[in-house]
């Protein structure tokens, strides 16, 4: 019964190639705990919850204009795509999702830039299982590549318009459909419910990144014992990252909360690893326990060992 209720939500979480087919105007939620509204005479009110990721069609050349109301609260002034999902019409903030052809999904850390120039780096990264929207603008500067692209930043609730590379971006169905059930996963109360989630997102036909991405996302839910053994105390070196991003210090190795950034030159020492290795956007390494000099103070966690670069 639980199998048939999962699967149940999943087909009508991914529906929308053959029922959008005729759509003009197709547009995809990109906010995780996004939800649909209802216009009433006191303005826009709640309808019904929609899952990140999900494609709808637009019906309103232009965004309709009112007040979003709520228990206790409103917000005036806000603007709405009047939309059709599964077949029936309600209203969404259009500073939650993305209009675009198709969803697509962030396979592993992407730096942002702001134009598509590598010169308009940004310090700030989208986080491996973020679905996007592209925009088909596309910019080629040497051998790279870069994407425009639309996703939502959860600290400003807006919808963000930015610049990425290519090769972290994937158009796969499959993929997109996997970060889905992933965000699922991570939002079930129920354990046996996560699990369910995950074994759908492992049985579709990912690429290798979102298979770690799935892999990965179970450890986080159901943590694995780690070991670890020491090193010696003259392991020592600068972090160094292909491009220039920041690098992650956990709590503990790869689930652990981020205790910090460091950055190319940082110089660090180690005093343990884990024994197991982990597999991370195609580059195998143990988990090292460092400290880390910045011009901040001195960070101190657990560093993926693809980004030290040991003298």
């Amino acid at each position: 019964m639980k199998r048939f209720i999962y699967s149940a939500i999943c087909a009508a979480l991914f529906m929308g190639s053959a029922a959008l087919a005729s759509a003009q105007t197709r547009g995809f939620m990109l906010r995780s705990g996004g939800s649909l509204k209802k216009q009433t005479a006191s303005g826009m009110e709640w309808a019904a919850e929609i899952p990140v990721g999900a494609e709808f069609e637009i019906l309103s050349a232009e965004p309709v204009t009112a007040d979003w109301v709520w228990k206790g609260g409103s917000s005036k002034d806000r603007t709405f795509h009047k939309v059709r999902y599964q077949g029936k019409e309600y209203f969404m903030l259009t500073n939650e999702c993305a209009i675009g052809e198709q969803c697509s999904v962030i396979t592993r850390d992407a730096v942002l830039y702001d134009k598509g120039r590598v010169s308009t780096f940004r310090n700030a990264v989208l986080e491996r299982g973020t679905l996007v929207v592209c925009t088909g603008k596309n910019s080629s500067i040497a051998d790279i590549i870069l994407r425009e692209t639309q996703f939502y930043d959860s600290n400003a609730a807006v919808i963000r318009t930015r610049w990425i590379w290519a090769e972290k971006i994937s158009d796969s169905k499959d993929d997109a459909k996997a970060a889905q059930l992933v965000e699922l996963a991570h939002l079930a109360k129920d354990d046996d419910m996560k699990r369910e989630y995950l074994s759908l997102a492992s049985g579709l036909s990912v690429s290798s990144d979102i298979h770690e991405y799935i892999v990965e996302t179970e450890e986080i839910l159901f943590p694995p014992q780690i070991t670890f053994t020491t090193v010696p105390s003259t392991d020592y070196g600068k972090i160094h990252s292909d491009d220039g991003s920041a690098v992650n210090v956990r709590e503990a190795p790869k689930t652990g909360e981020v205790v910090g950034k460091v950055y190319n030159g940082n110089r660090f020492s180690c005093d343990m690893m884990t024994e197991q290795e982990d597999t991370i956007g195609g580059v195998t390494a143990q988990w090292f326990h460092a400290k880390v000099s910045t011009d901040e103070g001195e960070i101190s966690g657990w560093i993926f060992g693809e980004f030290l670069d040991f003298q």
